[in-house]
């Protein structure tokens, strides 16, 4: 009994231990996130500005403007990943400390589109889908009853196994 005690108690110090780390890790990481949060707005502003910039110089040289719409929709589009994945590590982090204030996670059950979680957990990916040639397709799926942030977390964690073990050098197709 005794030693069952000591290694309660054990357990109970580390697991205190764990709790205090997973706080004190996800208040630092807030601090950088609200950072790019910021950031990604001025870049937002720039933007705006830099491509009505080139607007007024290509109207005044008569140019083309295709060029000029192809890159402001890159932009857009990186800027929406940047935005995406800010959301996705922003609730993460909420669900880290949520957990260490209240010791356990409670699974909120909702109604989830399955194929719209599966298509924002692939467009998180598509940065690192792009740079092995792999391509992501999403299916329609049924709709289900479970906790979001966990779901979330399986469809991140299927993708980044499935880009990770690509065989190098060929295209790879995820569906």
């Amino acid at each position: 009994e005794a030693t069952v005690a000591k290694r309660t108690a054990e357990l109970r110090e580390a697991n205190e231990e764990i709790q205090h780390f997973a706080h004190i890790v996800s208040h630092d990481l807030r601090s950088p996130l609200v950072n790019i949060m910021g950031f990604t707005g001025e870049l937002e502003v720039l933007r705006k500005e830099l491509f009505g910039r080139i607007s007024l110089l290509r109207a005044r040289h008569e140019v083309d403007p295709e060029p000029d719409e192809r890159l402001a929709e890159e932009f857009d589009e990186a800027l929406n990943f940047i935005k995406n994945s800010i959301t996705r590590m922003d609730r993460l982090i909420k669900a880290i400390l949520k957990l260490t204030r209240e010791g356990r996670r409670e699974l909120r059950l909702e109604l989830i589109n399955m194929t719209e979680l599966a298509q924002t957990a692939a467009d998180g990916f598509s940065y690192q889908s792009h740079e092995a040639g792999a391509l992501i397709i999403i299916d329609s799926l049924p709709s289900c009853v479970g906790d979001r942030l966990a779901l979330e977390q399986i469809f991140a964690n299927l993708l980044e196994n499935a880009l990770k073990y690509l065989r190098d050098g060929i295209p790879g197709q995820i569906q």
